[in-house]
């Protein structure tokens, strides 16, 4: 995901808020997210679970 490119390798915080996505859904339904990041050796590292998105509106 580019929104992580900006992200320094040394970034130790619990938390990143970051936006996702703006603007409108042109219908409802359900998204799976997977996150994940590079460690400096090369290693990716991934959730296992995916978020659940539900979209309503």
């Amino acid at each position: 995901m580019l929104v992580f490119a900006s992200l320094t390798p040394t970034y130790t915080g619990s938390e990143l808020p970051l936006t996702m996505y703006q603007g409108h859904f042109i219908a409802p339904g359900y998204l799976k997210v997977y996150f994940g990041y590079r460690l400096s050796d090369g290693t990716l590292v991934v959730n296992g679970e995916p978020i659940a998105v539900e979209i309503m509106e």
